[in-house]
């Protein structure tokens, strides 16, 4: 209900007892966006560093979705972790309600800020067609995830 959903922070639903601790940990999240970039890219990082399945978020914001990734029940919003990495990555595969879209996304920042994670990176992507006439000759903004995982500064954007 849209009661329901102005509750102050995303819940946050362990898969077991033992949940790793989120304090200085880099933390991504995968928007849904044009052409799934970040969530492609997330599936890359879980299916790479071989990330566990820790909990998923319940807000009635986001859309329901189910699925299965080989013999496991996968939801709408899934947080995974890597702790030879110290990362968690949340996957999210279905939209948010338009209506409730900045409410999702106030209540998922709470979280993450009480969560106290070092570093929170968006991934997402825009359509091309927005950059203004001064942005075509660059390459785009991608933001490159080396330096969190690295915990190094350096480049910010591509080609810098």
């Amino acid at each position: 209900t849209l009661q329901t959903a102005s509750a102050a922070m995303a819940t946050f639903v362990p898969a077991s007892s033992e949940v790793p601790s989120f304090k200085g940990a880099v933390c991504v999240i995968a928007d849904v966006c044009r052409g799934n970039v970040g969530q492609l890219a997330a599936d890359v990082l879980t299916a790479t560093l071989e990330m566990k399945r820790v909990g998923y978020f319940d807000d009635p914001a986001v859309l329901p979705a189910v699925g299965n990734e080989g013999t496991q029940m996968t939801v709408n919003v899934e947080l995974y972790h890597s702790s030879a990495k110290n990362l968690f990555v949340i996957q999210q595969r279905s939209p948010a309600v338009a209506a409730l879209a900045e409410g999702w996304a106030a209540r998922l920042a709470e979280w993450a800020s009480k969560s106290e994670f070092k570093t929170v990176l968006l991934l997402t992507s825009l359509p091309a067609e927005l950059r203004t006439d001064d942005r075509l000759s660059e390459g785009g903004s991608q933001l490159t995830l080396e330096c969190a995982l690295t915990g190094r500064e350096g480049k910010k954007r591509a080609g810098e």
